[in-house]
């Protein structure tokens, strides 16, 4: 933007036609900006952005002498032979003699002793031509505007980290809140509904799930889900885990599996294909491992087409281990208290049968005996009626 903005003050004054490249960071030139002075040219010059692109090796090339040079190069009558000389194919040598070539001026921008890219001044259709004192002001304008675009890259750079500052510090925080939160949780849904919540809120994402393996370990069941169409969540409650789903895959793979965006999620999970999935357009599906095993899937989904960073992985995993853990303690504690209940009730009922022992002991007659019995059975196993039959 910076350099479209200069670009359109250099006309009509200095130039018919103005052209900015950059070097991006694999060292490839890419044009950013061209603005010429007849809006009838409209279409060539859309034509000129989309295709042409300076070969560093073409000897011809002004702005591949620039760029390596880092000198302002003028040519102030340019020759016949110049345009197919620049151009890959004879459509190109024919948008390019439509918009016009006849002087060129060729500077680069420099900043702080590099070559950011450079600008192209050209007349296209005046007598005039281009001199050392056009040459000399394109250089200045170069200059310029190479500071320009270092302090707004510097600028960038500058709010790019203090959001990663502020979006680790913040996600930090999330998992400690989240910590401290999943130590009270005493049941795998009280786990999923926390770390879910948690996942959709810190993530930017709108929607979430979490699914545990079952006890049989042949199905993946949802036990929380949040913002998913209730439809959706009931058509895929339950999945086998070798089902061609992005759930399945994750926990099967122990890795996780991100999608960008909707089309590539139909072309990698046939079943997903026809599914209709209100406002969601990247996904991410992340296994949650316990020593070495996978116990489930927490589930995210976005409202907007994304690439996933490194440090949005390392979010979801570190979310993921969590929840693993906190799962597997609240297992381990609905295991224990199961356990312990058996052992009360298994108590109770020898405790029981003991005094009914005792009790059938004292009896005196047959019929008191049973009378005895059949109470004291009816109570032990909280029958509201009881009976004695004998051979």
């Amino acid at each position: 933007e910076t350099l479209a903005r200069a670009a359109r003050m250099c006309i009509p004054e200095l130039a018919d036609f103005v052209v900015a490249f950059l070097v991006d960071p694999t060292g490839q030139v890419e044009r950013v900006a061209a603005v010429h002075v007849d809006p009838d040219l409209a279409a060539e010059v859309a034509e000129f952005e989309r295709t042409y692109r300076p070969d560093p090796g073409n000897p011809v090339s002004l702005v591949a002498r620039v760029l390596r040079t880092r000198r302002t190069e003028i040519m102030p009558e340019v020759p016949e032979d110049f345009v197919p000389a620049i151009a890959k194919d004879e459509q190109q040598a024919r948008v390019l003699r439509a918009i016009g070539f006849r002087s060129i001026v060729v500077a680069p921008l420099i900043a702080r002793g590099r070559a950011l890219g450079a600008v192209a001044f050209v007349i296209t259709r005046s007598d005039r031509r281009y001199g050392v004192e056009d040459a000399n002001l394109g250089e200045q304008i170069g200059r310029r505007a190479g500071l320009a675009l270092d302090n707004a890259r510097a600028y960038a750079a500058e709010a790019r980290a203090r959001t990663t500052a502020e979006r680790a510090l913040d996600r930090t925080s999330s998992l400690q809140r989240m910590a401290a939160s999943l130590a009270a949780a005493l049941t795998p849904a009280e786990v999923a509904e926390n770390v879910v919540r948690r996942a959709v809120e810190t993530a930017g994402a709108h929607a979430g799930a979490m699914a545990v393996l079952t006890e049989e370990g042949d199905e993946l069941e949802v036990v929380f889900d949040l913002g998913y169409p209730t439809e959706l969540i009931s058509r895929f409650r339950r999945l086998p885990v070798d089902a061609d789903l992005p759930m399945a895959q994750a926990l099967r793979e122990g890795r996780p599996v991100l999608i960008g965006n909707r089309t590539d999620m139909a072309e990698r999970f046939d079943e997903l294909s026809g599914v209709a999935m209100t406002g969601s357009q990247a996904f991410a599906a992340v296994p949650l491992r316990f020593e070495g095993r996978s116990l489930g899937v927490l589930v995210t989904s976005f409202p907007a087409e994304r690439t996933f960073d490194q440090d949005d992985v390392a979010f979801l995993e570190a979310l993921a281990r969590q929840s693993a853990q906190a799962l597997e303690r609240a297992r381990l504690f609905e295991a224990e208290r199961a356990a312990r209940d058996t052992a009360e009730a298994n108590a109770v009922r020898t405790a029981r049968l003991q005094e009914i022992t005792e009790i059938l002991s004292e009896g005196l007659t047959e019929r008191g005996v049973f009378e005895l019995g059949v109470d004291h059975a009816r109570r032990t196993l909280g029958a509201y009626a009881s009976a004695m039959q004998l051979l």
